[in-house]
């Protein structure tokens, strides 16, 4: 509507103070905090007269083509993302908001979730944030508070193959994301992956496998940091039918069959553990 408009001038202002002012050390990161910085403290020649409306519209136009914007920008910097892109890192946060209403709204954002800064109280939304592995912001998604990274997860994976043309993708992650369902979209997909997980996480059989740590056998990359490089397929057959069997009873998707258990053996002896030990 002609309420909404900006002018280009305007628009191409307000998106440039907003960038400038995120770059330098600030207590708030509102938009009015933006705003009241451009007015109060920037000194510039022949500077514009933006309104706080100014910036909240320039805001509506950015996401309302978020989608070309950042497909045009991968495709303009490729240079700078090492074309081609090989190694996209994914990681999500929580924002909370103080917000009076008490009625959730289902189709909005702001819902009650887990929240990474312990403000389980205050409805929040998950941003999730894909990088190169040069630390390049490429793309954001945002999500519902309520959604965790596990759901979260398998939207940006096709999100990704969709939007841009990469030929190699190797996801890292850390293990929010971890959960065979995941796992095994990833492999499907004919995608890598490095995935953080704790040992108590893993399945009793590899902790078996992998416990006690005996730095003898292990490789020394500083005094804090020992690993060791296990291939699931060397285990003896025993401990992989007892493997399967876990990782098939815990499926949140069972189907059981005889075949579709023999695919997910296939697909899990082909990966290997990074073993990681800080003795100090």
């Amino acid at each position: 509507t002609d309420k909404k408009r900006v002018s280009w001038d305007k628009f191409s202002t307000a998106t440039t103070s907003l960038l400038s002012y995120h770059l330098h050390p600030q207590i708030s990161v509102s938009e009015r905090a933006a705003y009241l910085w451009y007015q109060n403290r920037l000194f510039l020649k022949n500077k514009s007269n933006l309104s706080i409306m100014d910036f909240y519209r320039t805001l509506d136009m950015l996401i309302a083509n978020k989608g070309e914007i950042e497909t045009q920008y991968f495709e303009k910097n490729k240079t700078l993302f090492s074309e081609p892109l090989d190694l996209v890192l994914f990681d999500t946060t929580s924002i909370y908001y103080y917000d009076g209403e008490e009625k959730i709204d289902e189709k909005s954002l702001l819902q009650y979730g887990f929240s990474k800064d312990g403000k389980g109280n205050l409805k929040q939304l998950i941003v999730g944030v894909l990088m190169s592995r040069e630390g390049v912001p490429i793309a954001h998604e945002v999500f519902k508070g309520n959604k965790s990274d596990l759901k979260s997860f398998p939207e940006i994976i096709q999100k990704v193959k969709d939007k841009y043309n990469i030929k190699r993708i190797i996801f890292v992650a850390d293990r929010g994301m971890v959960c065979e369902e995941n796992l095994t979209l990833i492999e499907e997909e004919g995608m890598e992956y490095i995935l953080g997980v704790k040992m108590r996480k893993l399945p009793p059989v590899l902790r078996t496998s992998l416990l006690p740590v005996d730095t003898d056998y292990m490789d020394k990359i500083t005094d804090n940091l020992y690993v060791s490089d296990l291939q699931l397929s060397s285990l003896t057959p025993k401990e992989q039918d007892e493997l399967i069997d876990n990782l098939y009873d815990d499926l949140d998707t069972r189907v059981h069959s005889l075949q579709d258990k023999e695919k997910l053996k296939k697909r899990v002896l082909k990966r290997r553990m990074i073993v990681c030990f800080n003795p100090l």
